[in-house]
């Protein structure tokens, strides 16, 4: 009880920190748990091992399955090649990248073959709530995001089972995966007819809903026991059945603050469990991350610019995916608790996830994937449209505001050049002889070929703010036209009119076309 009560303290003064210092919980939760470890053994106070592996297994089947309830297959139908090219490439090659790098750094063939499976796949928990804050969960490149983490979450889960009971022999393997798949179809039945009449025919209220989400939980977790399977199996598969629409929603704010909870409780004891890292611990975790990120970027962009994504988001997607996953500390505790790796290994994952984790927030920015585009040979590469125009109409970014615009002004008889990222609707465009132009990034150079500063009038429609800056600069640098730029609300307005342009708030334009069609057909509105 009283070690209970010291972790709980230890998880509230590194909330407190994390939140004072606007630094990232994660390793301060390990900081914390790194130190009441210290403290512990100063006062020779003993914490049995068996606690904290409870403790870690417990909270990690929590975390896992609040992250399965945000992985709906659903979200991936149209882009289901995508995710078997990008989800497959990127296992398969951090895979054989980090085998090959725990042998030449001096590792037995049976650790390697551990840290290659449990660096392959990405951070499920880290991912989305990076999307969620940054309000791109469902945007393409986000679906397309999600759906790998489902299939490499799907594949680590093979994975463990498979290692885990290796030393046990074939037979053993082929039962752990026929328990497996067998567990999964059960889900299935679960995700596809059963939640969803329990979630829309039974009207339960939200205690009411968050026991049944619970319930899940121990059902899962209870058969994958029953099945000799890792409880983080059913945990996982759990959540997935509750990931499908509506009933994630109902659930995710049910889940927030017990996910909180239990996440702060696994750092903790994850920083209680692993021995303080020495000079070599920390210098082979800081090869394999620096390997992970490299070989994650690089490999994830090419493979998803080969699939029509274009480059800023296949870079920005590489750069999403760069962490390892919190299943890599469930699969190497397993190997520990078996006898087949040494406890440093352990601690040599554990040092090498949180490191990962932590930096994606700082990782995954425009800035750091504007930078790259920099050096990306698309972006360097220089495209020549003849003389440079003058006296036409510039649509920047087409979204569906954008490709409305472009019929009414030609039939006007404006020549239209548009330039957009969409690789797909740019094609289609040319295809009807509308001069249309890919872009990657919206450098000066490009703007000027595209007769920024000679429009009669520049129209903006981009996806967010944000993108349509560089282009608001430029235009006022060269006085051109005042641009145009669709907005969503007044925030965003006022962005755009500090930077010279002239906002178009849609929400607001909606509401009058609203009022104009109610007029002639029901009356104007207040009248009787």
């Amino acid at each position: 009880m009283i070690t209970i009560t010291l972790l709980l303290a230890a998880a509230a003064l590194a909330t407190g920190l994390a939140h004072f210092l606007r630094l990232p919980s994660i390793p301060l939760f390990l900081l914390a748990g790194l130190g009441l470890q210290l403290g512990l053994d100063l006062a020779n106070q003993e914490v049995p091992e068996a606690f904290l592996q409870n403790i870690l297994e417990l909270g990690l089947a929590v975390l896992v399955f609040g992250a399965g309830v945000e992985l709906s297959p659903r979200r991936i139908r149209k882009q289901w090649k995508a995710v078997f090219v990008v989800g497959f490439g990127e296992f398969i090659l951090i895979a054989a990248v980090s085998f090959g790098v725990s042998l030449l750094l001096g590792f037995d063939l049976v650790a390697a073959l551990f840290m290659a499976a449990a660096l392959a796949a990405s951070s499920t928990i880290v991912v989305v709530r990076h999307l969620k804050r940054t309000q791109r969960m469902f945007e393409p490149f986000g679906r397309l995001v999600t759906g790998v983490l489902l299939l490499q979450d799907a594949l680590i889960i093979m994975t463990i089972v498979v290692l885990v009971r290796l030393a046990d022999g074939v037979t053993a393997v082929a039962a752990g995966l026929a328990g497996t798949v067998a567990l999964a179809v059960v889900a299935y039945v679960f995700y596809r007819w059963i939640v969803p009449y329990v979630s829309l025919h039974l009207h339960l209220d939200e205690e009411e809903m968050l026991l049944f989400a619970l319930l899940l939980l121990f059902l899962f977790g209870g058969l994958s026991v029953a099945l000799q399977l890792p409880f983080i199996v059913g945990a996982f598969l759990a959540g997935f059945t509750l990931s499908a629409f509506p009933t994630n929603g109902l659930v995710r704010g049910l889940l927030a603050s017990f996910s909180d909870f239990f996440l702060s409780v696994f750092f903790i004891a994850l920083g209680m469990f692993i021995t303080l890292p020495g000079p070599g611990v920390l210098a082979h975790a800081a090869v394999l991350s620096l390997a992970v990120i490299v070989f994650t970027v690089v490999g994830v962009a090419f493979l998803a610019e080969r699939l029509g994504l274009n480059a800023r988001y296949a870079l920005f997607t590489g750069l999403l995916l760069t962490q390892t996953s919190e299943f890599s500390l469930i699969l190497v505790l397993q190997g520990v608790i078996a006898g087949l790796l040494a406890p440093e290994v352990f601690s040599l994952i554990a040092v090498l996830t949180v490191t990962t984790m932590t930096l994606t927030p700082f990782l995954a920015t425009d800035g750091v994937t504007t930078f790259l585009m920099r050096l990306h040979p698309r972006a360097r590469r220089r495209h020549d449209h003849g003389s440079t125009p003058s006296g036409h109409v510039l649509i920047i970014g087409l979204d569906y505001f954008g490709e409305h615009l472009i019929d009414p002004l030609r039939a006007a008889g404006h020549r239209v050049i548009v330039l957009d990222d969409d690789a797909v609707r740019v094609r289609q465009l040319c295809d009807r002889s509308i001069d249309c132009r890919q872009v990657e990034t919206y450098e000066p150079n490009l703007l000027d070929s595209a007769g920024l500063s000679r429009a009669k009038a520049i129209l903006c429609a981009p996806k967010h703010v944000k993108d349509i800056e560089p282009v608001l600069r430029h235009a006022r640098s060269m006085g051109g036209p005042e641009p145009l730029v669709r907005v969503a609300d007044e925030v965003d307005g006022k962005r755009v009119e500090a930077l010279g342009g002239r906002p178009v708030i849609t929400s607001e334009r909606a509401l009058d076309q609203l009022i104009d069609w109610l007029k002639p057909n029901i009356g104007a509105p207040g009248a009787n």
